[in-house]
């Protein structure tokens, strides 16, 4: 097995900060990870993708509250809640996203490996961190430099850099990537 991978993140003024292990286990990649956001949030997430990147399983619950959210996935676009109900709001998206965290992105880079000049359609759960709620939304994916720069069309148009693994090193304006200290 693979040593996990640690990632962290803070929020483009220094006010919050991110923890992020990803394992790879019997064909199952899973992350684990805590977000301490500026002010007084802090959520805790877990995923489960298949090794094509697609989610399979994510659970979203923001600390000092009993509620959490969870989805599962077929990893063809069908979508059910924690307990196996249906969500056919949420057709055909195969991607997540969860605002407070830079990582869900990697998964679309992974999924699609978009060459320089080459774009794609997203449909995604995006998973709002401070309501525990979620939707379908339509997002449009640019590879401007591959391995090195995207570009990614929500309401408004945001570029962002990444490193080898694809993991987001700046997003300007809401996060930057922490390089962690030699043990």
């Amino acid at each position: 097995m693979p040593a996990p991978l640690i990632a962290r993140w803070t929020d483009w003024h220094g006010q919050g900060v991110e923890h992020l292990v990803l394992r790879q286990s019997s064909g199952l990649r899973l992350v684990q990870s805590v977000v301490i956001g500026p002010g007084t949030a802090a959520w805790q997430y877990a995923l489960v993708c298949d090794l094509g990147w697609r989610t399979r399983s994510a659970r979203l619950h923001r600390i000092g509250q009993d509620l959490a959210v969870e989805l599962r996935a077929d990893g063809l676009g069908r979508w059910t809640d924690g307990v196996g109900r249906p969500l056919p709001e949420l057709q055909g998206a195969l991607d997540l996203e969860i605002g407070v965290t830079p990582f869900t992105t990697t998964l679309a880079l992974h999924r699609l490996g978009l060459r320089s000049g080459e774009t794609a359609s997203l449909a995604m759960v995006q998973l709002d961190a401070d309501r525990l709620v979620f939707r379908r939304v339509e997002r449009r994916l640019a590879c401007l430099d591959r391995g090195r720069r995207y570009r990614l069309d929500t309401p408004e148009e945001t570029e962002f850099e990444v490193e080898d693994n694809l993991l987001v090193t700046a997003w300007p304006g809401r996060f930057r990537r922490l390089v962690p200290q030699p043990a």
